[in-house]
């Protein structure tokens, strides 16, 4: 047995004691909450500045921040346009649970793939543009272009699928999900991976950014390329 002494210091954070004494909340989970229960109400959220505060790294932070929604201590909800873009998102913090019972997730097995059932099988034989251009934005249509492109989703990269559809909405993974399957010789989550974390990296959240980036990036890869053509042609006058 330990007695524990206090030191009490200036700048503190008061909280309800429901949050720090929940068994079902992992320690990493209520130190997340307490990090962003810490905050101004007017704080901004952003993924790679939060990251540098702690050492465990981004996916343990998403994880946390998964578990806390589940639980219902965090409410995320997406704001869209008119056009139906992913604008922002509102996040509710509370510190009692705001389910009357917290969901719990169902279990999923390391190799499992997705779950086969009428509504994914009627999307399945869909055309792969009709399922991201489709007006009813919801994750499933993100899943089914992912699939449709060559790659697999099994129990580990569909929650992280889900994951970065509900933070950057559908429209933007599924245009991901094209370029992946026109750039990659093999499809995959980790090639994916690396386009969306590129998009929040750099605050991208619709579309129309994506493609204004990637002009840009194609015109100085093409400009490199005709300033390499141009040297090559004058050494080989000399």
């Amino acid at each position: 047995m330990a007695r524990i002494k206090k030191l009490r210091q200036k700048g503190f954070t008061i909280v309800d004691n429901t949050v720090i004494e929940d068994t079902e909340l992992s320690w990493k989970a209520k130190g997340v909450f307490l990090y962003l229960w810490s905050k101004s109400d007017d704080w901004q959220f952003y993924e790679v500045e939060v990251t540098k505060h702690a050492k465990d790294g981004r996916d343990s932070l998403r994880s946390a921040l998964k578990e806390l929604e589940t639980k219902g201590y965090l409410k995320r909800t997406r704001n869209r346009n008119d056009k139906g873009q992913v604008t922002n998102s509102d996040w509710v913090l509370s510190e009692k649970p705001m389910l009357k019972k917290a969901t719990q997730e169902n279990p999923i097995q390391e190799n499992d793939t997705l779950p086969s059932t009428d509504s994914t099988k009627y999307l399945l034989n869909q055309e792969l543009n009709n399922s991201c251009s489709s007006k009813q934005l919801d994750e499933t249509n993100a899943f089914v272009a992912y699939q449709m492109s060559g790659a697999t989703l099994n129990g580990q990269t569909m929650p992280m699928l889900t994951d970065y559809v509900q933070r950057l909405g559908n429209d933007l993974v599924c245009h991901a999900i094209g370029i992946m399957s026109v750039g990659a010789e093999h499809p995959n989550f980790k090639f994916l991976q690396r386009i969306l974390d590129s998009y929040e990296n750099t605050g991208i959240t619709t579309v129309e950014q994506a493609i204004e980036v990637e002009k840009q990036f194609k015109a100085k890869k093409q400009q490199r390329a005709n300033s390499n053509s141009y040297t090559n042609k004058t050494n080989e006058a000399w």
